[in-house]
């Protein structure tokens, strides 16, 4: 039920409703509450009905979590690379399935700390990625001045002691291919047998070993990138590239890596345009520029 109280002068009558429908109050509950507003009322002369209207218009100025994510991933979106962009909104809709509909200015540490918590049992890695990525919101949003002066809800205790619930334990990588067993012979050997549409995966498996080059920077290699005089292959756009951060690099090739990248093409390689690996899709071959957007496709 809802209650109603009374206050002002006899002659200028007002009502305030204390509770909202839907919601049980109980006879104590309204009788306290009607208590502090008369307080209120009469120390300090502020009209309650007044309090909860600017209440309400101060609501309507405070985004939710939801409007604050989609601001920031839409600011975001052309400086982060882009599959930095898709795993931040993996994370994205972690925090908007839990707490989206919420104002950004009330998320709690405890909201937080039960996210948090529920993801690191089933991966831990992903709860510190979360937990940065909602960091870097709340840090973004004060920068912008979205929210107002609030505590970081996502500071939480990240310390190296094990004690702690919020520590993400280093795990140990699982073991590379023993070079006394001939683990890398057979596998250059499984990949040299299977080659699927124009596909070498042999090759392109030794020049992700020979460049250190990520999946999507090898796949987007230019022949312009190689430098003949140089013997270097030049890595334009890397992971966390941007226009006001260019971590671009050379990489030297070896013998190996430079007759791999020879046989690739036709023609002379210092006279070679476009992707070292275009697709082999007939229709799209002919677009200049396009590079393969999937090894195991065009």
């Amino acid at each position: 039920k809802a209650f109603y109280l009374a206050y002002g002068p006899a002659s200028n009558r007002k009502f305030h409703r204390i509770g909202e429908w839907g919601h049980e109050w109980s006879l104590k509950d309204a009788r306290e509450r009607a208590g502090q507003v008369r307080k209120e009322y009469f120390s300090t002369g502020r009209d309650p009905n007044q309090v909860k209207q600017d209440m309400i218009l101060s609501h309507s100025k405070r985004p939710t979590v939801n409007k604050l994510v989609a601001d920031y991933l839409d600011e975001k979106e052309p400086v982060w690379n882009p599959s930095y962009m898709v795993n931040n909104k993996r994370y994205a809709k972690i925090l908007t399935d839990n707490v989206g509909a919420s104002l950004a200015d009330s998320i709690t540490l405890d909201d937080a700390k039960k996210m948090f918590l529920v993801i690191k049992k089933k991966t831990p890695p992903s709860a510190k990625l979360f937990n940065g990525f909602c960091v870097g919101l709340y840090n973004w949003a004060m920068d912008h001045e979205k929210i107002p002066s609030m505590r970081n809800p996502f500071k939480l205790e990240l310390s190296s002691g094990q004690k702690s619930p919020f520590t993400v334990p280093a795990r140990p990588r699982e073991r590379v291919c023993e070079h006394k067993k001939g683990e890398a012979t057979q596998l250059l050997d499984m990949l040299e047998s299977h080659n699927h549409m124009g596909i070498d995966y042999q090759n392109i498996c030794k020049l992700y070993v020979l460049t250190g080059f990520r999946n999507r920077e090898l796949r987007t290699a230019n022949w312009e990138d190689v430098d003949i005089s140089e013997r270097t292959l030049y890595n334009s756009s890397p992971k966390y590239w941007s226009e006001t951060n260019d971590n671009s690099y050379k990489v030297y090739l070896c013998d190996t890596a430079y007759e791999i990248l020879q046989g690739l093409g036709d023609g002379n390689i210092r006279f070679r345009k476009g992707p070292i690996f275009p697709p082999v899709n007939s229709s799209a071959n002919g677009i200049a520029g396009k590079a393969r957007t999937h090894w195991h496709r065009w």
